[in-house]
């Protein structure tokens, strides 16, 4: 079985392995769109991220393919009707909640930059890079006591609200899926 892995960048050592024991694995180096078109042609397993559209002019350079994985949970940049026409299964993150609801990196990124912001953190850090310290022009607010608005309350705003509690913060969501006891 020929495995085609488009962006091998940082990629996981054991996932490399578990792709080694099926196959023939091609991972050397990021593709660049013509080089995917070229590549693709053998591959009976295609493991991209997001950086490809992964639309009919693939499909059609790809005589092989049985698989496309991809490690999100989005897949608007893979045609899934042409992969359905051509009998092509998706291999996603999608509907994987109970491993999702342990991925809280984007949660704390969205918190790391909120913290920078009200912190004034990057203009400070600027200003110290030119040898200058103002404390009192970079002072930020505090989260105790403030209101923090969150629009749309899936598994990401539900752990957007949680660290807002753990700030003391009044937390308020608008998602008419989610009833408030959720948040």
């Amino acid at each position: 079985m020929k495995i085609l892995i488009s962006e091998p960048d940082n990629y996981s050592q054991e996932a490399l392995r578990a792709y080694q024991k099926l196959g023939e694995v091609r991972a050397d180096k990021k593709l660049s769109r013509e080089e995917l078109l070229s590549e693709v042609k053998d591959a009976e397993i295609l493991v991209i991220r997001l950086a490809h559209k992964i639309d009919k002019e693939v499909f059609d350079a790809a005589k092989n393919l049985k698989i496309i994985a991809c490690p999100t949970t989005g897949l608007d940049h893979i045609d899934l009707e042409e992969a359905d026409k051509r009998g092509v299964k998706i291999i996603s993150l999608k509907g994987e909640t109970e491993f999702l609801n342990n991925v809280t990196a984007t949660a704390e990124l969205s918190w790391g930059l909120l913290l920078a912001m009200i912190r004034k953190v990057p203009q400070a850090f600027d200003s110290v890079k030119t040898g200058q310290w103002d404390r009192d022009g970079f002072k930020g607010v505090e989260l105790r006591g403030k209101t923090l608005g969150i629009i749309g309350c899936g598994r990401l705003g539900k752990m957007i609200a949680q660290y807002g509690k753990a700030f003391f913060m009044d937390v308020i969501a608008c998602d008419p899926y989610v009833s408030r006891q959720e948040i």
